[in-house]
Order: structure tokens, then C-alpha cells, then sequence
């Protein structure tokens, strides 16, 4: 019986780059606020949108997400202000708070994960 000790990693570091880049995008959009014409942005998950629903890949170039990667930007058609921004301060601020804490929540993860490959590289601390 084989164990990959490293098993899950590459999920938390993944999870982290799309908490991080999210941040950024959302980061934008508080920028943005002021904006005319700005539309605010949301960063998504290429796979989760595919697997949670029923939908096909019709066309090679939708669900490309950015660099090829698996998530994109979508610009959201929210109801406009009447500058034709598209900004909710509050949304925007829930959703930079929502994305704080899963990307914590990931760091936390991957600290416990070094912590237990720590303990077994010590020989369970003999």
C-alpha cells in the first residue's frame, strides 16, 4: 500500500492562486466604484461551472478561462447606477470578506499539512 504524503497540496496551492487572484479582481471593482460605466467583475471556476451543471463545450473558446487556466473573469450585468456603474459597495465588500476567509482557511489547511509532514520527517518527534 502506497501513501503520497503530498497528497492535496497541489488543491490548497491552486485554491490559493484563484483566492489570490480573486482578490485582485474584486479588489478592482472597490477601486472602480466611482467608475462611469464600470461594470463590476467576478473571478470563476472553469471546472465547477462545467461539473455543476449540464452544460456542453460547444465552442473551444468558451470556458477558456484566463491564460488557459481553470477560471475566468465575468463581467456581471448588474442593475446600473445612474452613471452606469454597476458597483454594490456591499456586495463587493461581502465578497472580499468571503474570499479573505477561504483563502485563510486554505493557508490554515496547508500549515496543518506541513505541520503533520513535519511530524512524520522528525519520526513523531523522537
Amino acid at each position: 500500500m502506497s501513501m503520497d504524503m503530498f497528497k492535496g497540496l497541489g488543491s490548497l496551492t491552486n485554491s490559493l492562486d484563484y483566492h489570490l487572484d480573486r482578490h485582485g479582481v474584486l479588489s478592482s471593482n472597490l477601486t472602480n466604484a466611482d467608475t462611469p460605466g464600470y461594470r463590476s467583475k467576478d473571478l470563476t471556476f472553469r471546472d465547477s461551472l462545467t461539473s455543476a451543471s449540464s452544460l456542453k463545450q460547444t465552442n473551444e473558446r468558451h470556458n477558456q478561462g484566463m491564460d488557459g487556466g481553470s477560471y475566468q473573469i465575468v463581467q456581471e450585468s448588474e442593475p446600473v447606477n445612474p452613471d452606469e456603474n454597476g458597483v454594490r459597495l456591499e456586495k463587493e465588500m461581502a465578497r472580499l470578506s468571503g474570499n479573505t476567509l477561504r483563502y485563510n482557511q486554505a493557508i490554515e489547511l496547508m500549515r496543518k499539512k506541513f505541520g503533520m509532514l513535519r511530524y512524520a520527517a522528525s519520526n513523531g518527534g523522537r
